[in-house]
């Protein structure tokens, strides 16, 4: 099965549905990372998932230099993992996701640089990717 990007509603938005774009390379996941990216710093930060069922789903927080990520197995089924980050980002890491505000812990924080690392490791290798350490939640 393909890989879709799935993210939304924005904030505010007056039709509360979820984007979703299929995903063929990793050149057109890093694409649509960087408009994904300028649009979360022009407006807010959201957290934007890279999906296949099969696989599972992995998702990061774009729009700010510290991101955070979240791993999901196939299916969605446990278990469940987050971004073991150095802790060192000052309070909360606010991001909207699905519709709410989601805060994590600075504990999770990541460069997003890494982040974004880590989603072009998953599209290449469809397992969860070690470019960032985790947490079993």
């Amino acid at each position: 099965m393909p890989f879709e990007l799935v993210y939304g509603p924005a904030h505010g938005a007056e039709t509360p549905s979820e984007e979703r774009e299929a995903v063929e390379s990793v050149e057109d996941l890093e694409r649509r990372l960087d408009l994904l990216e300028r649009r979360g710093r022009e407006g807010e930060p959201f957290i934007v998932e890279l999906v296949e069922p099969e696989a599972g789903s992995l998702g990061i927080g774009v729009g700010r230099d510290t991101s955070v990520a979240s791993f999901n197995g196939p299916g969605g089924d446990p278990p469940y993992y987050v971004s073991a980050g150095n802790g060192r980002d000052e309070g909360e890491l606010v991001f909207y996701y699905q519709g709410t505000w989601t805060e994590f812990g600075p504990e999770s924080a990541v460069p997003a640089a890494d982040a974004r690392a880590a989603m072009a490791s998953f599209f290449a290798t469809r397992e969860r990717p070690d470019e960032i350490a985790w947490t079993e939640t």
